[in-house]
């Protein structure tokens, strides 16, 4: 029940206390599909097919950054429900987690990858449109019915 002193809205000021219930703890599951990021890469004899080893490593700590950073700092999902992280951890192993993003980096590699210019010729990008009687006549021949 409200009461509105004016009587003109439906909203107004509770006349009871609000009663909050709050959980021990909240807990927020987070699946990296790391057999699909070991997908990215294999080793054929001394080659590396696609990702290196260290760079599927870097995805995995990227993911793990990411998750990091969401839950870095206080957030809230409906007022008053204010949520701080109070532990990041693997859930097999039960462990702390602290990702360095720069030494992920550096151990990837991906510091050093060279910048790839890629150049196509202007007559590849922008072609001519051809004459609307040419393409009416190419339509006309792919609508015939077969025979038999």
């Amino acid at each position: 029940m409200k009461f509105d002193r004016l009587g003109k809205t439906t909203s107004g000021q509770p006349i009871f206390a609000v009663d909050d219930a709050t959980a021990e703890s909240i807990r927020a599951t987070f699946v990296i599909d790391v057999s699909l990021i070991r997908s990215f890469g294999r080793k054929k004899g001394e080659t590396t097919l696609g990702l290196s080893e260290e760079q599927q490593e870097f995805l995995v700590a990227l993911a793990l950054w990411k998750v990091q950073q969401l839950l870095a700092s206080p957030f809230r999902f409906r007022s008053g429900c204010h949520l701080r992280r109070t532990a990041l951890k693997s859930v097999e192993q039960d462990v702390e987690i602290e990702v360095d993003i720069a030494s992920a980096i550096k151990t990837a590699g991906l510091d050093k990858l060279p910048v790839t210019d890629v150049f196509w010729p202007r007559e590849e990008l922008y072609r001519e449109g051809q004459a609307e009687a040419q393409s009416g006549s190419d339509e006309d021949e792919g609508t015939e019915e077969p025979e038999g």
